[in-house]
């Protein structure tokens, strides 16, 4: 596989030999395929996640690099498991996901995402309930708070 310097004086190469009217097909067509084949540096995994009562999560899956499906769980009120044997690491396991606020009143919905082990990350969903904008009255973990919850996780290579 070529590395991106290599990808990088290719590209260079193919841009001179067009303006000269060489053919380049062959070249490009190494290229693209160098490219297609070049890693971006991590795994990733995004999905849409709803939740309702007790229930374990359900992922709609957007893309999936991790080389196997996580499956999720309900592991107690508010926090749900995804489990991948050995997907994840300590270190280089970042997980983005979105949060919502809710109309009317003032309750905001918030979840955050940890990894537990090498072989599942945790989602936690919060709702909390505030007296006045920027007054915290509680902060309760909670189920069924999100219907289309977007979630991101990347692991490093």
């Amino acid at each position: 596989m070529a590395t991106k310097a290599e990808i990088v004086a290719n590209a260079k190469v193919i841009k001179e030999e067009t303006r000269n009217g060489a053919n380049t097909a062959t070249r490009v067509g190494q290229t693209l395929e160098d490219l297609a084949n070049k890693s971006v540096g991590y795994k990733v995994y995004i999905a849409e996640l709803s939740q309702t009562g007790t229930n374990a999560p359900v992922a709609n899956v957007i893309e999936n690099t991790l080389g196997g499906d996580i499956v999720w769980s309900y592991a107690y009120t508010g926090a749900y498991n995804g489990t991948l044997a050995g997907a994840f690491d300590f270190v280089g396991t970042f997980i983005k996901n979105d949060y919502r606020v809710a109309t009317g009143g003032l309750r905001t919905v918030l979840s955050q995402g940890y990894v537990g082990s090498p072989n599942f990350v945790q989602i936690l969903s919060y709702e909390i309930q505030s007296a006045a904008p920027g007054v915290e009255v509680s902060n309760i973990s909670k189920d069924g708070l999100f219907s289309t919850q977007r979630i991101e996780i990347r692991v490093n290579d």
